[in-house]
């Protein structure tokens, strides 16, 4: 529709169309403009109205208003048959106004004077147009001539405003209609004709009369836009509520006397079950009732495994304390939901009652093989550990030692809850260890250490030889620096060789020494032995360290010995034995010779010196032994302590026993012939000579006394055989004569 163009109403300042003006001028008739307006038109209206009520009678009235009544039916029944309302046929065109107002305007010069007279004085009067051959629109205009003549001007109550808009009302239904079969067609539900619904106009229809006719258009169009079909989901809710209704009320019944399922009485489902059956399946249970133990396991021991304990080893029985009797009552089956999921997120606390020996229950726990002493592995941390090559790290042990105290109360408390199984592991009752491998601390230190380790080194000292080995180095001679950085140190390793010197040397130290005859003799003196070099071998096992080498290291040694074992006199020696007047000779373990022999004189201040070891110094032959007052050739000289030594004496008749207190050397040890030339034959320089006296009751006991030279030399030839004397030894060193002096 055209609203046309607006303008400016001279009198109201609000806007209207161009091309009509107020009150029939021009010859336009313009109903409406505004809502100002509109109220001002209603309230002259009904002044005017009172006015002419107070002129007019009562029965003057009462038509008019019956001429209105018939004017609106007969505008309604010709609305609906062309699709454009009575107050609308009336007026030559339509426009819309502001505020989407619906202005009605009629379009006659001719009347637009007298019509200006009477709107003055009586309001303006609507005077609908005749309808092109309509019947009804002359009727109408009759009546409202006929009116006007008797009772004067008609100021209707501007019907048209109120009645719906003719264009929008016939497009609306045109609309609804359309949705109507649309939504019938998409939900496949039978259109209203289908349902053997009565129509709301036959039910709601009245007598004929001029209000009816008035009203029954507009009932009519109102039950046709309200019959709709019965709708299946309204039904179908309605079921499924009465449904859910009784489903509510017969699960309320039930759990009346019934647990509620995710219930559980000592391990026992009670979903479903009564009190009697719960209680029946409880006496049951623990009868049969076991606590399974679960303990650690590890490769060495399979400690806790298939530990239990049965009800008949604790004496068991169920005794009824009415907890399952208290959980039926506090249900709640009114309001069952709530109290279901109350038991799903709150599960049961209280506990059965059960009775048991306590006593039994104690000497069952000690029994276990849990605790069985033979089997419980010591935890142990991880540590380090060192290998030819560097440092590792050795992963912890996590042993199966448990806290007695700890362990008995948890399986107490398992046997008051009834359960059927414990995991001591899950339960944190062993004892574990402090460090673990992947501590990071540790691991740092590794690190640090192989920077610097890797030398392997043995120092060579018999049963005494040193394994200067990764773990050796770490331990003893490295130092960090100010970057924490490991570094070998040579103030420790100096002090280490001090220290192992003086641990190793035997140059004049005490040694205990097993005799021939089977006692055991203390030593001191003497100068055979091992004397370190430590300046020396410091030097060069720092070196070695450093270069991370793999070798043996001989160390420097001031004086050396024939063995270096801790017992450094070894297998190789002379024996001497003062108190006895004998000598042994033995070679690699062997006994070479044993014979009687003269020692010095102690009445003389001869006496030979004793109490050590001395290394040999040499073996010589022919040579000629001088002293004060006495110059003597010998066919063997084997000298061991300055001038004192051992040799034959071809002029002396006896040995042994007691010679030597009366007829004794200067200090040297006299031989017979045939023991001297076997001893020379199998001894060489640095051999150790052990000196000693045992005045033992066990090596007295044992002294052979004084024998003579050929009692002697055929014993000798007998065990040991003979030597010529024409035989030179490849250990001989000289023929040379040799001066001997006796020590004092």
């Amino acid at each position: 529709m055209n609203r046309g163009n607006l303008a400016e109403d001279p009198r109201v300042d609000r806007p209207s169309s161009s091309r009509y003006s107020r009150y029939g001028r021009e010859g336009n008739a313009l109903l409406y403009v505004s809502d100002r307006e509109w109220k001002k038109v209603l309230a002259e209206e009904k002044a005017a109205s009172a006015r002419q009520s107070r002129k007019k009678s009562s029965a003057g009235v009462k038509s008019v208003h019956s001429a209105k009544r018939n004017v609106y039916a007969a505008e309604q029944t010709q609305g609906r048959d062309k699709g454009v309302s009575a107050p609308a046929a009336a007026f030559s065109k339509l426009e819309v106004g502001m505020h989407g107002r619906l202005f009605g305007v009629k379009e006659n010069s001719a009347a637009s004077a007298s019509e200006s007279e009477r709107r003055k004085a009586n309001g303006p009067v609507w005077r609908p147009e005749p309808a092109a051959g309509g019947k009804a629109a002359s009727d109408l205009e009759r009546r409202m001539e006929e009116a006007s003549s008797v009772f004067g001007t008609v100021k209707m109550a501007r019907p048209y405003l109120n009645a719906p808009n003719p264009l929008l009302e016939s497009r609306n239904i045109r609309r609804a209609e359309s949705r109507k079969v649309r939504q019938a067609e998409s939900r496949k539900v039978r259109p209203a004709e289908s349902w053997n619904i009565r129509p709301a106009e036959s039910r709601n229809s009245r007598p004929a009369g001029p209000a009816a006719d008035r009203r029954q258009p507009a009932k009519a169009e109102r039950s046709q836009k309200t019959v709709s079909p019965v709708s299946l989901r309204k039904v179908l809710v309605a079921s499924g509520v009465g449904l859910l209704t009784a489903g509510y009320i017969a699960a309320g019944v039930h759990f009346s006397d019934h647990f509620y399922p995710s219930t559980e009485f000592f391990g026992i489902k009670a979903s479903g079950l009564t009190v009697a059956e719960v209680k029946r399946q409880v006496e049951k249970k623990v009868e049969g009732y076991q606590l399974q133990i679960k303990g650690r396991s590890s490769s060495s021991s399979s400690s806790g495994t298939g530990d239990r304990i049965t009800a008949d080893e604790i004496g068991m029985k169920y005794r009824d304390n009415g907890m399952i009797d208290r959980s039926m009552k506090q249900q709640y089956s009114v309001v069952w939901p709530v109290a279901l999921l109350k038991t799903i997120l709150v599960p049961n606390e209280e506990k059965l009652g059960t009775e048991y020996n306590s006593s039994l229950v104690d000497s069952t726990i000690r029994n276990l093989t849990l605790f069985d002493s033979s089997r419980v592995i010591e935890p142990k941390n991880a540590e380090l550990k060192y290998t030819a090559d560097g440092a590792v790290i050795t992963k912890e042990v996590m042993g199966t030692r448990l806290d007695y105290d700890k362990t008995k109360a948890a399986i107490i408390h398992a046997l008051n809850d009834g359960s059927t199984s414990i995991d001591l592991e899950k339960e944190g009752l062993y004892q574990n260890p402090e460090v673990y491998a992947d501590d990071d601390a540790l691991n740092e230190k590794v690190k640090a250490l192989n920077q610097v380790l890797g030398a392997n080194v043995t120092l060579g000292m018999g049963d005494q030889s040193v394994q200067i080995n990764p773990r050796m180095t770490a331990q003893t001679f490295l130092s960090l620096d100010m970057d924490g950085n490991y570094y070998v140190d040579d103030s420790k390793v100096a002090s280490y060789v001090v220290k192992l010197a003086d641990r190793t040397d035997t140059v004049g130290r005490k040694r205990t020494f097993r005799t021939s005859l089977g006692t055991t003799v203390e030593l001191e003196g003497g100068d055979y032995g091992w004397t370190l070099d430590a300046d020396s071998t410091a030097q060069e096992l720092e070196e070695a360290l450093k270069e991370k080498k793999k070798e043996a290291l001989e160390p420097v040694y001031f004086t050396t010995g024939l063995c270096r074992d801790k017992n450094d006199i070894g297998t190789t020696y002379v024996e001497i034995d003062l108190t006895n007047q004998h000598m042994w000779f033995y070679k690699n373990g062997s006994l070479v010779v044993d014979t009687p022999v003269v020692t010095g004189n102690p009445q003389k201040n001869n006496e030979t010196p004793s109490g050590g070891v001395w290394s040999l110094k040499g073996k010589y032959r022919n040579a000629t032994l001088k002293g004060e007052g006495y110059a003597t050739p010998v066919d063997y000289w084997l000298p061991f302590n300055g001038g004192v030594g051992i040799h034959d004496l071809q002029k002396r008749y006896y040995f042994g026993g007691s010679v030597y207190n009366g007829a004794g050397s200067h200090g040297c040890i006299n031989t017979p012939l045939a023991a001297v030339k076997l001893i020379y034959n199998g001894i060489g320089a640095g051999t150790p000579v052990v000196v000693y006296k045992d005045d033992s009751q066990e090596a007295v006991s044992q002294n052979t006394g004084m024998q003579d030279i050929r009692t002697i030399t055929s014993y000798i030839e007998a065990q040991y055989g003979t030597v010529s004397d024409d035989a030179d030894s490849e250990d001989e060193t000289s023929r040379s004569t040799q001066s001997a002096e006796v020590q004092r």
